[in-house]
């Protein structure tokens, strides 16, 4: 898998052991090696021509000759605008994936649950625009379903629930239970997408963006499996024969994942479903980059939000 290429180069100029909570400057210096290390660059229109031009706010400003704009180190960044200091958002980065809820993040930051919220969902929409895995090989697909309602949303036009999502079984989007869709390269990456509406559709479209013409499919027999063109297809009789395992013909790769995510999940004590999709991005993240030292994938996140 592309993301997965580099895992043993590590990352020059990035953070350390002895950095957390790193020092402002400490944040900037990696900031800024990460983004200019080829060379400062015009993010308007992308030219090399560009000079130094006093400051701004205590940091560097630039002039691009070519556009004749001006801009600094945070410029089209995340960053940007944040009235979050770099080291406080590296730090909270730093502990969702050590696992930690956002409720304990802001106390130990002294900052309101909201600000923790608004900074996760930056790194997940970051994410999302900017991470796009590629699988190929031998790719494992399969299904689950998570409790996960309104939670936290002032809508009075929902009908009443019992405590928990107890619906058993298969769930849908419009139940509470949605169905969460992996794709799972052998000794690679995965890609999770919440499905609205699970069908073949819906299964094929995902297939086309993220899985490499002429890779191997592993599925079990559920019927929207069938007939996936383009791929050399092997299925379990898991529903007709209660068959789990057939030599190589196995999904246990990714039943592995969904036993990791759904313990990634109860830790946050319910998700909403119209934002389970950030979950998923923060935790293919931190599951396509585990080969990284912390420190290392730290910085690759960094770099990703530039």
């Amino acid at each position: 898998m592309t993301i997965l290429a580099h895992k043993h180069k590590g990352l020059v100029g990035g953070f350390c052991a002895g950095d957390f909570m790193p020092a402002e400057e400490r944040c900037f210096e990696v900031l800024k090696e990460l983004r200019w290390g080829k060379g400062v660059e015009c993010p308007y229109c992308l030219s090399e021509d560009v000079v130094k031009n006093g400051k701004w706010k205590g940091r560097q400003r630039y002039l691009c000759k070519a556009c004749g704009r001006y801009f600094n180190d945070l410029t089209g960044t995340v960053f940007e605008g944040s009235k979050i200091g770099l080291r406080e958002f590296v730090y909270t980065a730093k502990r969702l994936f050590e696992k930690e809820s956002m409720n304990q993040i802001s106390k130990e930051l002294g900052r309101k649950f909201e600000t923790i919220m608004r900074v996760r969902d930056l790194i997940s929409d970051a994410l999302a625009k900017k991470l796009v895995a590629k699988l190929k090989g031998e790719v494992e697909i399969d299904e689950t379903y998570v409790s996960a309602g309104q939670k936290g949303t002032k809508c009075t036009q929902r009908p009443p629930r019992k405590r928990g999502l107890k619906l058993r079984g298969r769930g849908t989007y419009e139940k509470d239970k949605p169905p969460i869709v992996a794709l799972v390269e052998r000794d690679g990456g995965v890609v999770l997408k919440v499905a609205e509406e699970l069908n073949r559709g819906f299964i094929l479209e995902l297939l086309n963006e993220h899985v490499a013409k002429g890779s191997t499919a592993y599925t079990d027999d559920f019927p929207m499996y069938d007939e996936l063109e383009c791929y050399e297809h092997h299925k379990l009789n898991r529903y007709s024969k209660k068959e789990y395992a057939r030599g190589d013909i196995h999904i246990n790769t990714a039943e592995g994942v969904f036993s990791l995510l759904k313990s990634w999940l109860r830790m946050h004590r319910g998700v909403r479903k119209d934002r389970l999709w950030r979950f998923l991005n923060l935790f293919e993240f931190r599951f396509n980059f585990r080969a990284f030292n912390p420190f290392d994938r730290l910085s690759a996140l960094t770099g990703l939000l530039l």
